[in-house]
């Protein structure tokens, strides 16, 4: 996504800015939007090479809230309540249509947070992209102020992690003119944006994950050269420091299979709540030989594979219990998820057919299950044209294995699951193609339960009401299975309008728990 625009002044009233972006079979909405969110790690700070191996309310027709009591028919499960997220008052989307929408998303608190153009003087100033935050309590947002000239300059800050009362939000801007990039924080009531301090010798970096008391914060600090571009950090209380490692890099979180998806899960991060434990990866020079790695009230622990010969292993999050998921690259260059239990005891799990995980999305908050696309290869020279790059998504749980979602493999190559339930019992995602074309099918959002399939959140829209539903994308979803988030087109009244909505569930059969067939 490009935040150059050709004239960077955009009115804030007018029929442009009520405009509605024509969405049809060529999506480029949501590839936009991710890039904007999640793309924008790669630029500041995610270690992002192979480590060596070279592979108001809804209602439609006058929309913001909808509630129904009908009864269960037609798909399973129905949507009860449907709610549009929207951007803070004074901020809109540049060019019309849509704002920006919400990147970090927790459903069980009712948060969400993102970035957005927002009003000077009566002016949309479309280079600089601010943080704000939606709470579903007070159905409204609050936009993050930025300092004095950073008001100004061509910037995009994103949210990447919160506090559950959403007292805290971190994340990372990148300044474009500069080629730089600074971790910050927002505290509610407490002013503007503020920049966490860097150790001396670095400069740049981002957070990634805040403690739910809002007094450490985790991320990654840069500094020049290739050799140790990147550093483990914590903020405690703000003042900063280097998590010790034996390595000359390190990384939280750190996803060198694809960036993207580092932090699709919003309820579960690199670090767990109380900031006792923090993951990712660190290795030699060059990034070469990735090795997972724990860090534990700050001492840092390699994670062992169990003497398993491998090319590479990555921490990628880690849940409330202690248990932590990643990857690790067979010396045939094969990849396997990992699930090391709190002890750090490693569990290899291959998938099915030769298959390789090469996208972890997401974890469940009890570490029982996980999320993805399987593959039989990472990459290929043609990666959108070899049939051996066609992703499909899948679930894992320790009851069940692994279940390869359905999906048309002649339509679509690259789908996935972006977020699980507890217990993998509920599965939300996008079926989408690698290359977005005006002949492509319609990328479209789904969950899917053992129960009922896989249901499109086009097909559950259309059952509650709206008109012409177009749904392309389910990033999240609630520990108990019974709201999930969807990007599409709801009804747009006003500028401070997102693509997004809350939908709350009812299923006419219990969530099933998986079980493991024999």
């Amino acid at each position: 996504m490009s935040m150059k625009n050709r004239n960077p002044l955009t009115k804030l009233t007018g029929d442009a800015a009520l405009s509605r972006p024509k969405l049809g079979r060529l999506e480029s909405t949501p590839n936009v939007r991710q890039s904007a969110f999640f793309n924008l790690s790669v630029l500041i700070g995610l270690v992002v090479s192979l480590c060596g191996v070279f592979l108001p309310p809804l209602a439609f027709g006058t929309l913001s809230e909808m509630s129904t009591s009908a009864a269960l028919s037609g798909p399973d499960p129905v949507i009860v309540r449907a709610r549009q997220i929207r951007g803070a008052e004074g901020t809109g989307s540049c060019g019309g249509g849509y704002d920006l929408g919400v990147g970090l998303v927790d459903l069980d608190h009712g948060l969400a947070a993102g970035s957005t153009t927002y009003d000077h003087g009566g002016f949309l100033w479309c280079e600089t992209y601010a943080p704000y935050l939606w709470s579903e309590q007070d159905g409204a947002s609050t936009l993050c102020e930025l300092q004095g000239d950073f008001n100004w300059m061509r910037s995009t800050y994103i949210p990447s992690g919160m506090t559950p009362d959403g007292s805290k939000v971190v994340g990372g801007v990148i300044f474009f003119d500069r080629g730089t990039n600074a971790p910050w924080m927002w505290t509610a009531n407490a002013g503007l944006v503020e920049f966490l301090k860097l150790p001396q010798g670095y400069n740049g970096g981002n957070a990634v994950a805040v403690s739910s008391d809002g007094r450490l914060i985790a991320g990654n600090v840069r500094a020049g050269g290739r050799v140790g571009v990147s550093q483990a950090a914590v903020w405690r209380d703000g003042s900063p420091q280097i998590l010790a490692s034996t390595y000359p890099w390190s990384a939280v979180g750190s996803n060198p299979f694809e960036a993207s998806v580092a932090y699709t899960a919003r309820r579960t991060h690199p670090m767990t709540d109380d900031g006792s434990v923090i993951v990712g990866a660190a290795g030699e020079a060059f990034l070469v030989g990735c090795k997972a790695t724990k860090w534990v009230n700050g001492v840092e622990q390699q994670l062992s594979i169990g003497g398993l010969v491998v090319q590479s292993s990555v921490a990628v999050l880690v849940a409330e219990t202690g248990v932590i998921f990643g990857y690790a690259v067979l010396s045939d260059g094969r990849v396997v998820l990992v699930r090391w239990d709190a002890g750090g005891n490693p569990g290899i799990l291959a998938p099915p057919n030769g298959l390789s995980v090469v996208n972890l999305s997401s974890i469940d908050s009890q570490g029982n299950a996980a999320g993805g696309a399987l593959a039989q290869q990472f990459s290929c020279i043609q990666q959108c044209n070899d049939p051996l790059c066609n992703r499909k998504p899948f679930v894992w749980t320790r009851r069940g294995g692994f279940t390869i979602l359905p999906e048309n493999e002649q339509t679509y190559n690259n789908s996935a699951v972006l977020d699980v339930s507890d217990d993998g019992r509920v599965a939300v995602g996008q079926l989408a193609t690698c290359e977005v074309t005006p002949d492509s099918p319609p990328q479209l959002a789904f969950l899917w339960n053992a129960n009922s399939g896989l249901v499109l959140v086009n097909d559950l829209m259309a059952a509650h009401g709206q008109p012409d539903p177009h749904y392309y994308l389910a990033t999240d979803v609630s520990r108990d299975g019974n709201r999930v988030l969807a990007v599409g087109n709801p009804p747009l009244h006003d500028a401070q309008g997102t693509p997004d909505l809350t939908l709350d569930l009812a299923w006419s059969r219990p969530i099933p728990t998986l079980r493991r067939t024999r």
